[in-house]
C-alpha cells in the first residue's frame, strides 16, 4: 500500500490524546480540556474554547475540574494544532499497544468524574443538614431535583434574574412592578404616623427613598412576578408553583395587559389584583408548600451545587418580602377605604389585621416572620469557621481567599502620596507660595446654604493663580478676533484628566488614612460647602477633619450622624493645596469644557471628576485597580472593610489611651458599625438637638492617631509593629534586664566576700602573733620567777 503525503494541514487528523509521544517533535507543557480532546498551552486560549464550547458546562463545573496540565506537541505551525501526549506511554508504543495507566487516565478517571461532577449525592446522617434547611425542609420539599447538577440548573432558571431587553416581556413586567412600588410611595408619602405604626407595629413603615435600596428591594418582588407568570408554560422544568384557579386567571389577565402595553395606572391594579392572594392567608393551603412564597423562597435560596445559602444570606430574602407584603396590604387598605367611610386608617387597620398578623400562623406574612427570627438567632449565636486570620507575626492577614501584606499595604500608600505630592508640584509650580493662618473660622454647627472654612480666610494668594499661569501660555488659549478666549481643548482636556488622578489618587488616601473605612456610599459624597446636606470638611484650627453625617442606619434611627475622623498632617497639607490652589483651576476648565451648570459641583462637593461626581460603583472599582497596582494586593472595599477591623485589633487592640471603656466602641463608630455607639455619642440633651461633646470629639481625635501608627503616617514616627511583637520584645528587654542586674549583684558579692576573706585572713594573723608574744611572754615570765626561787629546768 502506498501512503500519499499530506499536503493540507487542515485536513490532518491528530493523534488521539495521551498517546506516546511523537518522535521529533518538541514536547511543551500545555492544558487539555477533559470534556473533549482540545489541547492548548496558553490558560487564556483554553478559557476560550470553554466559553465558545462548554458554555453550558461552565455553569456548574468549577474551573479547577475544567481542564489539566499535559505535555502537548504539534505538527504544524500555521495552524498551530495542539494534541496531549503522555511520556509514560512510550515504552509501550513499539509493541503496538496502550499502557495500563493510559487505559485508566481515558476509561475509569472519565467515569469518576461525571460521577463526582454531575450528581449531587444526598446527605448520609441527618444530622449533616444545616438547621435552617431542616427546619424549613427545602432539602425534601426539592429532593427529587437537587441529585443532579443539571436539574439543579435547570430548577435555577426559575429563579433567576431574566436578561431585560428593551419592550420585552422581561422588561414590561420590570417595568409594571416598579411603577406599581411608585404609586404606592406616593400614598406613603401621605401617611400619618399612627397609619405608618398599624403597617410596623416594630417601628414605622417607611419606604425606601433611596434609588438603589429601592431598586434592590423591588428587584426580589419583580423576579417573583416574572417568576410565577413564566413558570406556568416553562418546558425547561416539570416544577409548578402552586397556583389556585383564580390565581391563574388573575395571571392570565396580568400577562395579557402587559403584553398590551396597557397604562401603568391598568397595569398596577392587575398586577396588585395578582400579589394579594398569593400575599394573604389562603383557606384552603393543606401545607406550607401550597404557598407560593415558600416554593419560591426555596428555590431563591438554593445554589448551583445542590446546597443552600447560609442564614446570614436568608433574612434579607425575608425582610424584602416582609416589605413587599406591607406595600401590598397599604395599596388594598386605599383601594378598599370607601367601605370603611373613606378612612384610610381604619381601612390599613382591618386589611393590616388581616395581611400582617401573626395570629394566623399560616399566612405568608406569618410565614416569613416566623422563619427571619429562626434564621436571624442562627446567624447571630451559630459558631462559624473564622473568614479572616494572622500570622504569627501579625504582618500577613489572610481573609477569605485574599493575602493581605501589611508592608506592601504601607508601602503602597506611601507611594500614593509620593504620587500625588509630585504632581501637584509639577502641576502648581512657582504658584506654591499660599498660607493657612493659624485659625481659620469655621463654625461646624452653622448650616446656611454654600457656607465652607474655605470662604472664611484669606490664603495669600489668588484663587485663580493657576488660571492666570495657564491662560499665559499661548498654545493653550489665545483672544479671537472678536475678544473672544479660543482654547485648545484637547490639551485643556488633557490636563483636566491629570488633575482627575490626582483627585482619584488623594481619594484612596483620604479613604484609607483618617481612620476606620466609612460606607463607600456615605464617603463618596464628602461635601467641602453646605447644601441640603451640611457639610463634611471641617476646619478646627490646624486640623482638618473629615466627617460623616449621612449613614446606613438613619432610616432605622430617623436622625442624622456625626462620625468624624482626624486627617494626619501630611495628607492634610495636600488637601489644602488640592482645594486652595488647583480646585478652582479645576472648576475653570470643567465650565469650560462642559458648561456652566458644573460649577455647583465644585464648589458643592470634595470627589468630582471630570465634571462630575464619582458613583460608589466606579469607587469600587477604582479602589480594586489602585490596590492592585500600588500594594499587589488583589482586594476589594466589601473585604478591604474586614481586613481593617482585623488590622485594628492586630495593631492597636484596647491599647489607645483613654480615659474610659469607650475606646474600641470609637473605633466601631468611624466604621459606622453600631447603633448602640450613635445613641451613647449622641446623647440627647433636654430642649437641644443631640450633639457631640467635645471629650467624645478628643476620642475620635485618638483613634484616628492610633490609626495613623498603624498606617505609618505619624509625623516623624514608623510604623509600630504588631502587638504580639512589640509583647515579646518586651519580655526580651525585661529578661535582658534581668540578666544585667544579676551579673552585677554576682559581681559586687564577689568582690565583697574577697575583701571579707582577706581582712578575716588578716585579723587571724594578728591574732596568731599576738597569741605568740602572750605565750613566750608568759613562759619568760615563769622562768625568771623559778630561777629567783632557785629552782632550775632538768
Amino acid at each position: 500500500m502506498t501512503l500519499k503525503p499530506v499536503t493540507d494541514s487542515h485536513t490532518f487528523v491528530n493523534p488521539k490524546p495521551y498517546l506516546a509521544p511523537v518522535k521529533g517533535l518538541k514536547m511543551e507543557k500545555g492544558l487539555c480540556c477533559k470534556k473533549c480532546s482540545y489541547a492548548v498551552r496558553s490558560l487564556t486560549s483554553m478559557k476560550r474554547h470553554w466559553t465558545n464550547n462548554h458554555k453550558w458546562e461552565a455553569r456548574y463545573i468549577p474551573v479547577a475540574e475544567r481542564w489539566r496540565e499535559v505535555w502537548v506537541q504539534h505538527f504544524f505551525i500555521v495552524p498551530i494544532r495542539f494534541f496531549s501526549v503522555e511520556p509514560s506511554s512510550a515504552k509501550r508504543s513499539n509493541a503496538g499497544e496502550e499502557d495500563p495507566f493510559t487505559i485508566f487516565l481515558k476509561t475509569v478517571v472519565p467515569a469518576m468524574e461525571k460521577e463526582s461532577i454531575q450528581v449531587l449525592p444526598d446527605a448520609i446522617r441527618p444530622w449533616e443538614v444545616p438547621p435552617l434547611v431542616k427546619m424549613m425542609g427545602w432539602h425534601l420539599h426539592l429532593a427529587d431535583y437537587i441529585t443532579d447538577r443539571r436539574k439543579v440548573q435547570n430548577l435555577r432558571t426559575l429563579v433567576k434574574p431574566p436578561k431585560r431587553a428593551k419592550g420585552s416581556i422581561p422588561d414590561l413586567i420590570y417595568q409594571a412592578v416598579f411603577g406599581y412600588l411608585d404609586a404606592i410611595g406616593e400614598l406613603h408619602r401621605g401617611l400619618t404616623m399612627p397609619e405608618k405604626k398599624l403597617l410596623d407595629p416594630s417601628g414605622r413603615f417607611t419606604m425606601h427613598d433611596e434609588c438603589a435600596t429601592q431598586r434592590d428591594y423591588g428587584y426580589l418582588l419583580f423576579i417573583f412576578v416574572y417568576a410565577i407568570l413564566t413558570s406556568r408554560m416553562t418546558s425547561i422544568t416539570d416544577y409548578r408553583f402552586p397556583l389556585t384557579t383564580s390565581d391563574h386567571k388573575n395571571a392570565e389577565r396580568l400577562m395579557k395587559t402587559i403584553k398590551s402595553k396597557r397604562s401603568n395606572l391598568k397595569a398596577s391594579e392587575d398586577l396588585h389584583s395578582f400579589l394579594v392572594p398569593l400575599f394573604s392567608p389562603c383557606p384552603s393551603a393543606q401545607d406550607k408548600w401550597d404557598i407560593p412564597i415558600e416554593c419560591f423562597i426555596a428555590l431563591r435560596c438554593l445554589c448551583n451545587d445542590g446546597l443552600f445559602i447560609p442564614p446570614s444570606r436568608t433574612t434579607q430574602v425575608y425582610a424584602k418580602f416582609k416589605y413587599a407584603i406591607r406595600c401590598t396590604c397599604l395599596f388594598e387598605a386605599n383601594k378598599r377605604r370607601a367601605d370603611f367611610d373613606d378612612s384610610l386608617y381604619l381601612a390599613i387597620k382591618q386589611y393590616a389585621k388581616h395581611m400582617l398578623s401573626s395570629e394566623s400562623g399560616t399566612g405568608p406574612y406569618a410565614l416569613v416572620t416566623e422563619a427571619q427570627g429562626f434564621a436571624s438567632g442562627l446567624a447571630l449565636y451559630q459558631p462559624s469557621p473564622p473568614t479572616t486570620r494572622v500570622s504569627a507575626d501579625g504582618l500577613t492577614i489572610f481573609h477569605k481567599e485574599t493575602v493581605f501584606h501589611v508592608p506592601s499595604w504601607r508601602a503602597g500608600l506611601r507611594q500614593m502620596m509620593d504620587f500625588v505630592i509630585a504632581s501637584q508640584d509639577s502641576l502648581i509650580g512657582e504658584a506654591d507660595s499660599f498660607t493657612i493662618p493659624d485659625f481659620i473660622p469655621d463654625d461646624w454647627g452653622k448650616e446656611s446654604r454654600g457656607y465652607s472654612w474655605l470662604n472664611n480666610a484669606d490664603f495669600g494668594v489668588h484663587s485663580y493663580a493657576l488660571v492666570k499661569n495657564l491662560m499665559a501660555d499661548p498654545s493653550n488659549v489665545s483672544v479671537g478676533e472678536d475678544g473672544s478666549l479660543m482654547y485648545n481643548f484637547p490639551k485643556l482636556e488633557k490636563l483636566l484628566s491629570d488633575i482627575g488622578e490626582i483627585t482619584w489618587t488623594l481619594m484612596f488616601l483620604c479613604y484609607m488614612l483618617p481612620g476606620q473605612v466609612n460606607r463607600t456610599e456615605e464617603f463618596v459624597e464628602h461635601k467641602i460647602s453646605n447644601s441640603t446636606r451640611p457639610r463634611t470638611v471641617l476646619r478646627s484650627g490646624l486640623e482638618m477633619w473629615l466627617a460623616i453625617r449621612r449613614e446606613k442606619k438613619e432610616n432605622i434611627v430617623q436622625k442624622a450622624t456625626f462620625i468624624p475622623a482626624l486627617v494626619p498632617p501630611e495628607l492634610r497639607i495636600q488637601l489644602e493645596r488640592y482645594l486652595i490652589l488647583i480646585r478652582p483651576l479645576e472648576r475653570a476648565l470643567a465650565t469650560i469644557l462642559y458648561g456652566p451648570s458644573t460649577v455647583h459641583i465644585y464648589n458643592e462637593y470634595l470627589w468630582a471628576v471630570k465634571g462630575k461626581t464619582i458613583p460608589a460603583p466606579n469607587f469600587y472599582k477604582a479602589f480594586r485597580s489602585a490596590m492592585n497596582k500600588y500594594c499587589g494586593i488583589e482586594i476589594g472595599i466589601h473585604d478591604y472593610r474586614q481586613v481593617v477591623v482585623q488590622i485594628s485589633r492586630t495593631y492597636l487592640g484596647r491599647e489607645v489611651d483613654m480615659d474610659d471603656e469607650l475606646e474600641w466602641d470609637v473605633f466601631a463608630a468611624q466604621r459606622g458599625h453600631t447603633v448602640q455607639t450613635a445613641r451613647r455619642i449622641y446623647a440627647p440633651e433636654v430642649g437641644h438637638l443631640p450633639s457631640m461633646s467635645s471629650e467624645a470629639l478628643l476620642r475620635f481625635s485618638a483613634a484616628s492617631k492610633a490609626w495613623w501608627s498603624v498606617t505609618g503616617f505619624v509625623p516623624g514616627e514608623s510604623p509600630i509593629p504588631p502587638r504580639v511583637s512589640r509583647s515579646r520584645l518586651g519580655q526580651r528587654s525585661a529578661a535582658q534586664e534581668d540578666t544585667e542586674v544579676a551579673d552585677v549583684v554576682e559581681t559586687i558579692v564577689r568582690k565583697e566576700i574577697m575583701s571579707l576573706e582577706a581582712r578575716l585572713q588578716e585579723k587571724m594573723g594578728a591574732i596568731s602573733n599576738s597569741m605568740e608574744d602572750i605565750a613566750h611572754s608568759v613562759s619568760r615570765t615563769v622562768e625568771g620567777m623559778i630561777q629567783r626561787s632557785g629552782h632550775t629546768f632538768a
